[in-house]
C-alpha cells in the first residue's frame, strides 16, 4: 500500500488527529533546498528549480521551485497541520494576510553561516530570520502584539540547514580548512544555530522541528565523485556528518534546559534516510543510489537535471533520489511520515502528532 494512501487512511479513521493538528495556527519554514518551495525563483541566482522536469509529479504538475519531482517534507507537514502550504516570503504576489497561516523563508543553497551560498546570491539563516522579523511586524499591525505573540507561540517552526555548510563551505573549500579544523567548524555552526534559535524564541517561537544532516555521502553525486562501487556510501563524507550530528544532539539537550518553555523535536534525518537506503524494497523503493533525472554514468549523475540533456526515469516513485543530490517525493514522503508518527529513534523526544495532541485547542 502506498504511504500516501496509508497516511490518508490513518487520518480518516482518526478524525481527532485532524482536529488536533488544527491546534497549530501557522507553520514557518527556514532552511535550504530541502524545504525551499520557490523563494529562489524571485532572486538573481543560478540555483533554481523553476523548469520541468522539476515538479512533474506535483499537483498540479509544473515546476514550482521545489528541488524534487513533487512535494517536500514541509508540504506533508503543512497538510497534516491542516494548513495551506506556507507562502514564499519573496513572492511579490503574496498578501500580508497570508502571513497569518505561515511563511516559507527557505533558500536553496543556503546555510547556517552567511558565507555559505553568499557567492551564489542565496539568503542565509541570518537573512531569513531578518525577513521573519519583518513578518512579525506585519502580523502585529494586522492582529496586535498580544495576538501575534500567542499565534507564534502555538505555531510550528521547522529548521533544515547545515548540509551546504559542511559539504560546500567546508569539505570543498581548502581555504576554509586552513583556518578551521572540523571540530572548530562544527562549533561555529552550532553557535550560529544557537543564536538564531534564541532570536526566534525572543520573537515568540516555542515549537521547533530541527533536522540534522542526512547521509550526503549516499547521494549520487558523491558516489560519482568518489568512484563508489555498488552504491556504497562514501564513508569519509558521512563520517563528517555523523560527527556534526552528534554535536547537535548534545546541543539540543542543552537548549531544552535553557529554553524550558519550548519543545524541540530533533528530526534524525541521517538515521531515517540511512535506514531507508539500506533496505529500499521494504519501503517501496527499487533504486537507492541512482538518480531518476540525470545525465548518464553508473548513477545517472554526470550532470544536472533538465529537459534538454537529461534522461528521466519512468517511475520516480521507485527512486530515492530525484537528481544528483535531492530526494524524490517518494523519499520525502517516507521522511514526513516519521516526522508525524515516528518513534523517538526517528524524531526525539516525540513526534509531531504527539506535540499537537498536547496543544490547547
Amino acid at each position: 500500500m502506498a504511504l500516501a494512501t496509508l497516511l490518508l487512511i490513518v487520518l480518516v479513521r482518526n478524525p481527532c488527529i485532524v482536529a488536533l493538528a488544527a491546534a497549530a495556527p501557522a507553520f514557518f519554514v527556514f532552511g535550504d533546498s530541502s524545504v525551499d518551495t520557490g523563494n529562489n525563483n524571485f532572486i538573481s541566482t543560478l540555483i533554481k528549480a523553476n523548469s520541468l522536469p522539476y515538479g512533474m509529479n506535483f499537483d498540479p504538475p509544473g515546476a514550482t521551485g521545489r528541488f524534487s519531482n513533487g512535494k517536500l517534507v514541509s508540504d506533508y507537514i503543512a497538510e497534516f497541520l491542516d494548513l495551506p502550504y506556507p507562502v514564499n516570503f519573496l513572492d511579490p504576489g503574496v498578501s500580508p494576510w497570508d502571513f497569518l497561516k505561515g511563511v516559507n523563508f527557505a533558500a536553496a543553497g543556503a546555510g547556517l553561516l552567511d558565507s555559505t551560498g553568499f557567492s551564489r546570491g542565496v539568503r542565509s539563516f541570518t537573512k531569513q530570520i531578518k525577513e521573519f522579523q519583518k513578518v512579525v511586524k506585519v502580523l502585529e499591525s494586522l492582529a496586535g502584539k498580544s495576538s501575534t505573540l500567542d499565534l507564534l507561540s502555538r505555531s510550528i517552526f521547522i529548521i533544515s540547514f547545515a548540509g551546504n555548510d559542511l559539504a560546500a563551505n567546508y569539505q570543498l573549500n581548502p581555504f576554509r580548512q586552513m583556518f578551521y579544523n572540523l571540530t572548530q567548524f562544527e562549533s561555529l555552526l552550532i553557535n550560529q544555530m544557537s543564536r538564531s534559535i534564541q532570536t526566534l524564541h525572543a520573537y515568540g517561537a516555542q515549537k521547533f522541528i530541527i533536522a540534522d544532516i542526512p547521509p550526503l555521502g549516499c547521494t549520487p553525486v558523491e558516489l560519482i565523485l568518489h568512484g563508489a562501487c555498488k552504491g556504497r556510501c562514501v564513508a569519509s563524507v558521512n563520517e563528517k556528518i555523523r560527527s556534526f550530528n552528534s554535536k547537535t544532539s548534545v546541543f539540543f539537550s542543552k537548549l531544552r534546559a535553557v529554553l524550558k518553555d519550548c519543545d524541540f523535536l530533533h528530526l534524525k534525518s541521517y538515521t531515517i534516510v540511512q535506514r531507508i537506503l539500506e533496505n529500499p524494497s521494504t519501503h517501496g523503493l527499487r533504486h537507492a543510489s541512482r538518480a531518476c533525472c540525470g545525465n548518464g554514468g553508473h548513477y545517472n549523475a554526470l550532470g544536472p537535471c533538465n529537459w534538454f540533456i537529461s534522461s528521466v526515469c519512468e517511475d520516480p516513485d521507485l527512486y530515492a533520489f530525484w537528481d544528483m543530490v535531492h530526494p524524490t517525493q517518494a523519499l520525502y514522503k517516507l521522511v514526513a511520515n516519521e516526522v508525524i508518527f515516528g518513534s523517538p529513534n526517528s524524531i526525539y523526544p516525540f513526534n509531531l502528532a504527539h506535540l499537537v495532541s498536547n496543544m490547547p485547542q
